[in-house]
């Protein structure tokens, strides 16, 4: 019997953002007469992150991504049309947006260059991929539509496109915090908290025309909905500060988060306080949002997008459960103290730094802002002009990963004396390839 090989390859997409990874493992198997089979494995793993490196993928990868890559670079005919992304345009946005707003009792927005900015890159981007998508590490709320004319010569009307996104008002219930996003879209635009507003719009080849309307500081927060989003006819309710003498905002946030988004004290722990409160200073100084502190089962979202489908426009949103994070990471680090030992959860769903600390003195505790500042110290050691070869980093990253919204945080302290320290994030951050997006920089 001759020697006989079998190759099996098997290729696993991943895609994160704009940045798609392909991983391809190569198993080849060698048949020998009279001997053990023979195995060899190949991996492969690459990373495309452009335009330029979207070029490179083949052609089923691209069918498959449904992605619409131009042969040559483009030209000033073959690049997405603008429409309607003039000053009037934007002003008539701006204008329904106020009016709406004031018939639900708060302030008007102000139209933003840089929101403006922001809104005509993201409509380019989707009308040059002729697909709707949302953008995972967004720092700003966004309101996304789509339609499509047979006519070329068509002009989106901004009346219009508001109209379509307060007709969800119907479907909100003022009462309650919602359980999903089907009024997504009218709750941003009328969400308290957001003071500035930009918006554009770009047609495809195919002439789909794509709308992108950003708000910042973004709405749509779980846990907020009652403090930020009043019915028609409310009030809005301002009281004197007795220091300053000027008018200020007042507002009651719901039980458990106060107004800038941390809880109340009667459910975080002073622990859990400073450990936020220390996060979220080093995510102020690298311009990433601050985080909420987790305690209860909650659902997060992702931003609204308003999509046809066969003709049609149907509310989309993306939906996932937050387990009690707190208690999660206390949990864990109890289980570490019974152990005696620090190890990683096996199979976390959520991002995790770890600390320990021992001392011979019994009455001294360990303390999240110790835990903090030994995480945080790793940015000696970081390149932000580069993805890093390994994650002796990683708990600093983790800390200032924009992406990730949700903290909670657990001490316990083991029969020996050893104190441990648990973190987890939702969502979780250091992925592979998208450092650089999710890392920025300090700003001071």
């Amino acid at each position: 019997m001759a020697t006989k090989t079998s190759t099996e390859t098997k290729r696993e997409i991943t895609r994160r953002g704009d940045v798609i990874i392909i991983k391809e493992v190569e198993k080849t198997t060698t048949y020998a007469p009279g001997k053990e089979p023979v195995v060899k494995e190949i991996t492969r793993v690459e990373e495309y992150k452009d335009t330029d490196d979207y070029k490179r993928l083949p052609d089923d990868i691209r069918r498959q991504l449904r992605l619409n890559i131009p042969e040559k670079a483009p030209t000033e005919m073959s690049q997405p049309n603008k429409t309607a992304t003039d000053e009037n345009f934007a002003q008539e946005c701006l204008a329904e947006h106020n009016k709406i707003r004031k018939m639900h009792g708060v302030e008007p927005l102000k139209l933003s260059p840089q929101l403006m900015k922001v809104s005509e890159q993201r409509a380019q981007e989707l009308a040059s991929k002729d697909i709707m998508t949302t953008k995972p590490d967004h720092l700003y709320g966004e309101n996304l539509s789509c339609m499509w004319s047979s006519d070329p010569a068509h002009v989106v009307n901004a009346v219009e496109i508001v109209s379509r996104w307060y007709a969800e008002e119907k479907k909100y219930n003022y009462s309650a915090e919602p359980k999903n996003l089907n009024a997504g879209h009218f709750t941003q635009m009328v969400w308290a908290r957001s003071t500035e507003f930009g918006v554009a719009a770009a047609k495809s080849k195919s002439n789909r025309i794509y709308v992108v309307a950003s708000y910042n500081p973004p709405g749509n927060y779980v846990g907020e909905f009652k403090m930020n989003v009043h019915p028609k006819g409310a009030a809005h309710v301002k009281e004197l500060n007795d220091t300053e003498g000027d008018d200020v905002e007042a507002s009651v946030a719901p039980p458990g988060i106060q107004s800038n988004g941390q809880s109340s004290d009667a459910e975080m722990s002073d622990f859990n306080r400073e450990g936020l409160a220390y996060h979220n200073e080093c995510r102020r100084r690298h311009g990433v949002p601050p985080l909420v502190y987790s305690s209860e089962v909650k659902m997060v979202s992702s931003c609204v997008v308003d999509s046809p489908t066969d003709g049609d426009f149907s509310n989309k949103s993306v939906l996932f459960a937050v387990l009690q994070l707190a208690k999660y990471a206390q949990e864990w680090a109890e289980e570490l103290a019974r152990l005696d030992r620090m190890e990683h959860r096996k199979n976390r769903k959520y991002g995790e730094n770890l600390y320990c600390f021992k001392s011979t003195n019994c009455g001294v505790v360990a303390t999240a802002s110790q835990a903090c500042k030994s995480w945080y110290n790793e940015i000696k050691n970081y390149d932000f002009d580069c993805e890093p070869r390994s994650l002796s980093t990683g708990h600093f990253t983790q800390m200032v990963w924009r992406t990730t919204r949700e903290l909670g945080m657990g001490l316990a302290k083991s029969n020996s004396g050893l104190q441990l320290i648990v973190a987890n994030y939702n969502p979780p951050g250091n992925y592979l390839g998208t450092f650089r997006v999710n890392c920025p920089r300090p700003m001071e």
